[in-house]
């Protein structure tokens, strides 16, 4: 059972969560898919059967043909993000959402294109993010 406090916290963190969401998914032509949101406090160890990216900020898995997509948050890691950042990388997981379905195999595996979808996304993310700053300048 969680915590009033702790249920508190994640509620605040999910509020920055769906703030992003409101302000960007429909410039982002994301209003078509089913995007939801899931919010974890714990850190999955590898002891756990769990890889190296259950430690990240945010995890997304996308199914491209149904416009379905989940983003796992880890709560205490946005928590320490300013809100610059944390749109950083709120866009950064969308644009993963958008780019999925481009790798040849659908997998995370090596040789895969995650580091050509990474790479991308990057930059996509901070596009859209300085784009916005300057008004479209």
């Amino acid at each position: 059972m969680i915590s009033p406090a702790m249920q508190a916290f994640i509620d605040e963190q999910k509020a920055r969560i769906q703030a992003l969401s409101a302000k960007w998914r429909t410039a982002l032509w994301l209003n078509g898919w089913t995007i939801t949101d899931s919010f974890y406090t714990d850190t999955l160890s590898k002891d756990s059967g769990a890889s190296e990216i259950a430690e990240c900020v945010a995890q997304t898995f996308v199914d491209a043909p149904y416009l379905e997509a989940t983003i796992r948050w880890h709560v205490p890691s946005i928590a320490d993000m300013d809100d610059e950042r944390l749109e950083y990388i709120w866009l950064h997981e969308q644009m993963h959402i958008l780019l999925k379905e481009m790798r040849l195999d659908g997998l995370m595996i090596e040789g895969s294109g995650l580091p050509h979808e990474e790479r991308v996304a990057t930059l996509l993310a901070h596009a859209f993010q300085t784009v916005a700053k300057e008004g479209g300048k």
